[in-house]
């Protein structure tokens, strides 16, 4: 009994003078419903949020009202057929069109740094031989989409791919080795591919580099093996690109119309030959009557370009001269530009 008050006294804690016959202190326990009552009070909360200004109704995107209070609350969606919402508030169809803009990117060819944002380079930084990693990706696009500049790398020629999204510029072993002669520098810079394969780097090469005429000199990069040759933005700084010409629409010589009379003699012969190995044969009806048709009169000041053109008709064997026959057409005299005439005949 005495090791109870004891212990009473000590969770009491030091005794107050309070007078004898004052009630002693209770504290009231109020019931609470834990988690539940937590959460009504959140709801309530929630409502009044979305009651409020600035609030976006997530059944069809207008901040004018509650969700509660949308037009659209019986509305069935065009898109994903709920009913609820909208297709402008179609959370299914911004996912569908999230993941279309992803498979829409398509990697290009890029040298940057690791530690860099997309819109840092290693040319920002100077290229420091301390930058330890850079990532690369030779990409695989058409052909026809790539852009080619040609210039002069140590008085040799060079065709190398034009590439904005490049820190650094790379050309191959095997250009190298065919081309140039000595020892190359050493250098820290290394290089991957985009799937994170490793790029050897055989070292830096300070390049004569003549384009256009106007004399450079400017670091590349030597890369092991028979890879492009890259133009990137550290070269950029200096060259000064004929951006015409690179992007100019590059047409077909046109074929001189000489050429094509060489080429083609027989086509292009002002004298007329006959078809050999082809006979014209005319079938008529039986028992057609023979119509024989007066000449037509000829301008007197045509008669000399008629007899010519006649001759030359019966001298190139496209016409035969005869002395009497049961049919007979008239002909048609057309002048030309060039001042001769052509004789056609009328066929009835």
């Amino acid at each position: 009994m005495e090791l109870a008050t004891k212990q009473t006294l000590e969770f009491q804690g030091p005794a107050q003078s309070r007078p004898v016959n004052e009630p002693p202190q209770v504290n009231k326990i109020k019931v609470g419903y834990g988690k539940f009552q937590n959460h009504k009070q959140n709801n309530g909360r929630k409502s009044e949020n979305m009651r409020g200004e600035g609030q976006i109704c997530y059944r069809c995107t207008d901040p004018n009202h509650a969700p509660e209070e949308c037009p659209f609350k019986e509305q069935s969606c065009f898109y994903c057929k709920k009913v609820g919402h909208i297709a402008k508030a179609c959370r299914k169809k911004a996912k569908q069109s999230e993941r279309q803009a992803q498979r829409s990117t398509y990697p290009v060819r890029m040298v940057e740094d690791d530690n860099c944002s997309s819109t840092c380079s290693p040319i920002d930084l100077g290229l420091s031989e301390n930058v330890e990693i850079y990532t690369i990706n030779f990409s695989t696009g058409a052909k026809k989409d790539r852009v080619y500049v040609d210039l002069h790398a140590g008085n040799k020629p060079l065709r190398m791919e034009l590439d904005t999204g490049a820190a650094v510029s790379l050309i191959s072993e095997d250009w190298y080795r065919r081309n140039c002669q000595g020892p190359l520098e050493n250098t820290g810079i290394k290089l991957r591919t985009y799937s994170g394969e490793g790029i050897p780097v055989l070292g830096k090469w300070m390049a004569q580099i003549t384009y256009q005429g106007r004399p450079y000199q400017l670091p590349a990069y030597i890369v092991k093996g028979k890879r492009p040759s890259l133009l990137g933005r550290e070269w950029l700084r200096d060259i000064k690109l004929d951006w015409h010409s690179i992007f100019a629409v590059e047409g077909s010589q046109p074929v001189t119309v000489q050429e094509l009379k060489v080429k083609y003699p027989t086509v292009f012969a002002t004298e007329g030959r006959p078809i050999e190995g082809f006979k014209a044969n005319v079938q008529v009806a039986d028992g057609t009557v023979p119509k024989f048709f007066k000449p037509r009169s000829v301008p007197y000041s045509l008669k000399p370009k008629v007899e010519a053109e006649l001759k030359r008709l019966v001298n190139e064997q496209i016409i035969t001269k005869v002395d009497r026959s049961d049919w007979a057409t008239p002909i048609v005299v057309v002048p030309k530009a060039d001042g001769g005439s052509v004789c056609v005949g009328t066929i009835k």
